[in-house]
């Protein structure tokens, strides 16, 4: 089972925009896009905004992003009296929920068109829907402020968008969020430190997948920038780290959202001059394509993404691909880093620190032997060091994670497999002053240039906090040498892998552009050649009944074929569903570009049916013709069923000519007739003939 979304992203320093519709802003808001018509909401405690920096959590889920908080910033003063959740559902919009203890918390709206009261608690923004479901609202100057200790609002695109009374949950159907139990999908609970509320974790979020046929457990671990664990049998496997926030604590004024796809969160770029852990740029990957695939035990897991610097510069691009074996409770991740350009990578003791391989949350207690490398061949023992860090070099790192406060109970062993580079680089095991462990490649210059790369490949192994040691490192396959496995974005074929890796593995296939999950194929033991035997009449084999899906096929799309510049128009998509079973349509119209102009979830379609699909689009506001693409997709999976070229032209339109009167003509008059030549009269001949036979009468009478 897998599920495949290509995000777009436009990235600035003042916003990220993903797919058009989704806005995470500078100055800590967020907006809602329906075309060019925007919502924006912004946050405030005790009637003052929240700073720019914030901290918040993120967790992408097909078709889903949350983004929660436990604490605020106000003035520069820290408050731990606020929870807030916000969730984009991709075509449906957004719910956002802010809850104060003891302090009035409120939600201020604002538009980039008219916000209008069209019912109790609901108003419209163009084809934006605002309800409000707590919370005292209150319109004035085309602000809309919701106010009280508990506010919970919606934004729908196109129509009201539906939620739930907890912080995630918005509908109880598949492919969907929802705060009740279910048997099938994955359940999500972020870490709360805040003592006002709790600590712990928070109540759960279920993102209901009928078809994987089992339930998956994510955990978010509560340290900074949000690491995500999956449990097995009481194992916990760290396997990234996100970022959804803005502005950080003392540090430069920018954006920063996105993923930290290592096992700990030095897995970027520094960029500044000062390389000290704490003040650096950390430029995250933003997400331009993720990647779930689940089959049993089998979890795989892919992010390719773009690094920025905080001026907005896009630097580099990153896949990272990760197969979690729940059952092993082992993974093996690989990354391809790739500069795009040239820029500065700071190294601390000859080590890139933020090329890290491995990294855990929260520090570790003191009075607990926790640390070895792996270097010449045997294992050696980290024992207590002054603060700064010591460097060996080393393929393989050993540690244990054991921090009660945050429910962190694990012991891992990661070990470096492969190197593949353009770049001379050194891998080196470190010891942070903060008792953090690290594999850390170290360059052989502090920068990176168009065209380099790194391709690594790593395998960790897990365990329980009391597993450290011996039990794990029977478990774990050590390195003496690093391999030099080649690949574009991840492995192609199991085999690549098969001398640490035995278990089924993400592969990539070019020439379709997707992501699977191959078991690798033993090699067949010979046999001896048995003595003939009569052969059986085979029983034929029932064929097995293929699972329903929809299929959506595009039968017509009518549109204008000119259209003036930046003029809004409709394209209406006609869509028959050819498949087994019913799905839910969405209809996308991408540019030239393949940026999305526009999107319509039309709902179910039952096989058979066919339905017409309307999608508003601006036109661009230069002249010339233009090529967009129609998409027919199943909503639910993002998979894109039919697609269809329409080309039109941007012209200014042409002014109507003013006619020009026609003269009414004067009526000539009438020619008096000229009368015909008495010859051609009946009653001439008439008499002439009577005058002939008088004639001959006389003359008879004279003889």
């Amino acid at each position: 089972m897998s599920f495949d979304w290509s995000l777009q992203h436009s990235y600035t320093t003042d916003e990220l925009t993903l797919d058009n519709e989704f806005g995470i802003l500078k100055n800590f808001g967020y907006r809602v896009y329906s075309g060019s018509d925007y919502v924006e909401m912004h946050f405030a405690r005790g009637g003052t905004n929240f700073d720019e920096g914030q901290l918040v959590r993120m967790f992408i889920l097909p078709n889903h992003v949350l983004l929660y908080k436990d604490r605020v910033l106000v003035g520069g003063t820290q408050y731990w009296d606020i929870k807030m959740a916000v969730v984009w559902s991709r075509g449906r919009g957004v719910k956002a929920r802010l809850i104060g203890s003891g302090v009035t918390v409120s939600i201020t709206i604002t538009s980039s068109t008219t916000i209008e009261g069209i019912d109790v608690d609901l108003y419209r923004a163009g084809n934006l829907y605002i309800r409000v479901l707590s919370g005292s609202a209150n319109l004035s100057d085309n602000t809309l402020v919701v106010e009280g200790n508990d506010v919970h609002i919606t934004i729908g695109i196109g129509d009201e968008m539906p939620a739930e009374d907890n912080l995630f949950g918005i509908s109880n159907e598949n492919m969907s969020l929802t705060g009740n139990s279910v048997t099938s999908g994955i359940r999500l609970r972020f870490f709360c430190e805040s003592e006002t509320f709790g600590v712990g974790f928070e109540e759960a979020v279920y993102f209901r997948w009928d078809e994987l046929g089992r339930l998956y457990d994510i955990y978010e671990t509560g340290h900074g920038y949000g690491g995500f664990v999956i449990d097995a049998d009481g194992v916990q496997i760290h396997y990234m780290e996100t970022d959804g926030s803005t502005l950080q604590v003392n540090k430069p004024n920018y954006i920063r959202f996105g993923i930290y796809p290592g096992y700990g969160h030095r897995t970027t770029v520094y960029l500044n001059a000062d390389s000290a852990v704490n003040v650096t740029y950390q430029p995250v990957a933003v997400p331009s394509r993720l990647v779930w695939l689940f089959d049993g035990d089998i979890v795989g897991w892919v992010l390719e993404g773009s690094i920025y610097r905080a001026t907005g510069d896009h630097i580099a691009d990153v896949v990272y691909a990760r197969t979690i074996d729940l059952a092993e409770k082992k993974v093996i991740f690989t990354r391809k880093f790739a500069a795009v350009t040239s820029f500065t990578v700071h190294q601390q003791g000859g080590a890139t620190v933020s090329l890290a391989v491995e990294g855990h949350e929260g520090g570790m207690p003191s009075d607990v032997e926790w640390g070895y490398k792996y270097y010449d061949g045997s294992w050696h023992e980290y024992t207590s060091l002054p603060s700064g860090y010591n460097y060996d070099n080393a393929f393989a790192i050993e540690g244990k994670v054991l921090k009660t406060s945050r429910s962190i109970d694990r012991s891992f062993i990661v070990n470096i497999k492969s190197l593949v580079t353009n770049r001379t680089v050194t891998y080196k095991g470190a010891l942070a002053g903060n008792r953090e462990m690290y594999l850390y490649p170290q360059l052989d210059a502090e920068s990176m240039n168009n065209g380099d790369y790194l391709k690594e490949i790593a395998v960790a192994w897990f365990g329980t906090a009391s597993e450290y040691g011996t039990t794990l490192e029977d478990r774990a396959e050590l390195t003496t040498t690093l391999q030099e496995i080649d690949f574009d974005k991840t492995i192609t074929e199991p085999t690549q892998v098969s001398d640490f890796w035995s278990d089924p593995v993400i592969t990539y296939d070019p020439d379709t552009d997707s992501y699977n999950i191959s078991s690798p194929t033993p090699s067949p033991t010979p046999t001896p050649t048995p003595t003939p035997t009569p052969t059986p009449t085979p029983t034929p084999t029932p064929t097995p009944t293929p699972t329903p899906t929809p299929a959506f096929r595009i039968v017509d799309v009518d549109y204008p074929t000119t259209v003036a510049p930046s003029e809004t128009f409709a394209i209406n998509v006609t869509v028959i569903n050819d498949g087994s079973d019913a799905g839910r349509l969405e209809v996308t119209v991408l540019d030239e570009n393949n940026v999305i102009q526009g999107s319509t979830v039309a709902g179910t379609v039952n096989p058979g049916e066919q339905v017409t699909v309307g999608v508003t689009v601006t036109a661009p506001s230069a002249t010339g013709t233009y090529t967009w693409t129609v998409e027919a997709k199943d909503a639910d999976t993002g998979v894109v069923h039919d697609s269809q070229n329409i080309t039109f032209d941007v012209a200014q339109p042409t002014p109507t000519p003013t006619p020009t009167p026609t003269p009414t003509p004067t009526p000539s008059p009438s020619p008096t007739p000229t009368p015909a030549p008495i010859w051609t009269q009946w009653w001439f001949w008439l008499l002439v003939i009577f005058v002939l036979i008088l004639i001959l009468l006389g003359l008879g009478r004279r003889r």
